[in-house]
């Protein structure tokens, strides 16, 4: 994300000797380092630095420039943990002087592998004349991945104090505040993005887009930003384009989806935009939301016919046609990959399209092959499986489960579970008004320190509603507990209150 730009606007390390028997050596020498690494399984941390011990052993040296390259072929993998091993190693045997840039690719890996502690002690130990804003965009990334968002925004104001010279750490300030449904600190935030003088760029339009978008805004409010962009020469890249065809189709509006997305697919084809499996991976998920089987058939085969074919691929593959009804494909291709990894976004993707078609008995058996296998159930795992259990109505099983997910991940600082788990419990009992088990659900969460959102209170006061409690205190309630209010909030209790008082005697909807 923003970091992996940061790190790539940095120059590359002198070259001077690259990796040899203390001469120069030329590319092909450099590469037999990254191969060996890279030949080596995902979870195989520990032979990572004998495999650079062994190298030296043959004669060979490690530069600059050689640790380098293998660092960003490790990343490019998401391989941060055998990067970081490298890297550390290097570091500690003195191996090479490290330099700015060796420092915040070391900073940046430890803050990916989840070790906040001690990226802050990292950071702290930084030259003050290398604390600057790359080194705080590392911690922002970090805080956003972690939902810690008081630290971030501790972080930010230090920023500021230094001053900030590009819109990157705005960018994950932005996000951050859209997935905490936090409209109003987003607003204040873009009003100050516009007052600091910084030329305004694609990305901070295609962020606005997706906030008009969650925060409930209407297609004006869209259109009206779609405009401002037109006004200042800049259009949308491949990555705007599937995120103004998802606000249509989110907004009802298939049809403009679909020329959007059709637009975008003849950009891509005469050259405008540059393929990449990520955005055919977007298109497919696009194409399968619109339930275009055409399509997706389509995009599903110019991805096969790439260089390589991902599991990142397949997951998306599974779950698009999933969506269609392919269900034969959809299996197909979760047995080929997925059915013995440990990988659980695999089993998940192919359980999701279980969840749609409420076939409970399936998707347990599923997630007993998942624990067969000894892969770990995520949290989007659990999610699922409540979802499937209510879909049946079979509260007192998703309530088990509920409690599964507490006790694996109640402990644990990081991951913690969507706040749209609980929001989907809730939403069960609007249907019965029961007020008292959805607040011991509430209190339970809370316990455990879990996210809250805006979604969870909209879920609760609908259950209020029902139940015909009073819900004028929400707000205040939300406040307290770190949610801010959104629109969405205000039109909703808005239409209680109307509701309540004009059909006293009827149940709310």
């Amino acid at each position: 994300m923003a970091i992996a730009m940061a790190l790539s606007r940095m120059p590359p390390p002198m070259i001077g000797h690259a990796i040899g028997n203390g001469e120069a050596a030329g590319p092909g020498k450099c590469y037999q380092l990254e191969e060996r690494l890279m030949d080596l399984e995902r979870h195989q941390v520990n032979r990572v630095v004998p495999a650079i011990k062994q190298w030296i052993r043959e004669g060979n040296s490690v530069t600059s420039c050689g640790l380098d390259r293998v660092v960003r072929r490790l990343r490019s993998r998401k391989r941060y943990l055998q990067a970081l091993m490298a890297v550390d190693w290097v570091a500690n045997e003195k191996v090479i002087p490290f330099g700015y840039h060796e420092t915040l690719q070391r900073l940046d890996l430890c803050s990916r592998c989840h070790h906040v502690t001690r990226t802050l002690l990292l950071f702290r130990r930084l030259p003050k004349q290398w604390r600057g804003e790359d080194a705080y965009c590392i911690l922002l990334e970090m805080y956003y991945k972690r939902d810690m968002l008081e630290d971030a925004e501790k972080t930010m104001q230090e920023l500021r104090g230094i001053g900030i010279k590009s819109l990157q750490p705005y960018h994950l300030m932005l996000s951050f505040y859209k997935l905490r449904g936090m409209e109003m600190r987003f607003e204040r935030m873009v009003t100050e993005i516009k007052g600091s003088g910084l030329a305004l760029d694609r990305s901070f339009y295609t962020i606005l887009l997706a906030a008009r978008d969650s925060f409930g805004g209407d297609m004006v409010a869209v259109e009206d930003v779609l405009a401002e962009m037109e006004g200042r020469g800049l259009k949308l890249d491949a990555v705007g384009c599937l995120a103004v065809a998802g606000i249509y189709l989110r907004s009802g509006l298939r049809h403009k989806s679909e020329r959007v997305l059709q637009r975008l697919e003849k950009s891509l084809k005469s050259g405008e935009f540059k393929y990449s499996n990520s955005i055919r991976r977007r298109m497919l998920a696009m194409f399968g939301k619109l339930g275009d089987r055409d399509a997706v058939d389509r995009i599903w085969h110019s991805i096969e016919r790439s260089a390589s074919t991902t599991v990142e691929d397949f997951i998306f593959g599974i779950e698009a046609f999933g969506r269609v009804g392919k269900m034969d494909e959809a299996e197909d291709m979760y047995m080929r990959v997925g059915c013995n990894s440990c990988n659980p976004r695999l089993h998940n993707a192919f359980l999701a399209v279980l969840v749609e078609q409420g076939d409970v008995i399936r998707a347990v058996a599923l997630v007993e092959r998942m624990k067969g296998v000894r892969c770990l159930l995520s949290t989007v795992t659990y999610h699922l499986l409540i979802k499937v259990y209510l879909k049946a109505g079979d509260v007192s099983r998703a309530t088990l489960a509920f409690e599964s997910l507490r006790s694996a991940f109640g402990k644990l600082e990081w991951p913690r579970p969507s706040s749209e788990t609980l929001a989907v419990m809730l939403e069960f009992f609007v249907g019965t008004g029961d007020v008292q088990a959805s607040e011991r659900l509430v209190k339970k969460w809370m316990e455990d320190g879990f996210p809250l959102s805006a979604a969870v209170f909209h879920s609760l006061v609908r259950v209020y509603a029902k139940g015909g409690a009073g819900v004028d205190n929400f707000p205040g309630r939300m406040l307290s507990a770190g949610v801010e209010p959104t629109r969405e909030t205000e039109q909703l209790l808005r239409q209680i209150s109307t509701f309540l008082r004009e059909n006293s005697k009827k149940d709310f909807p």
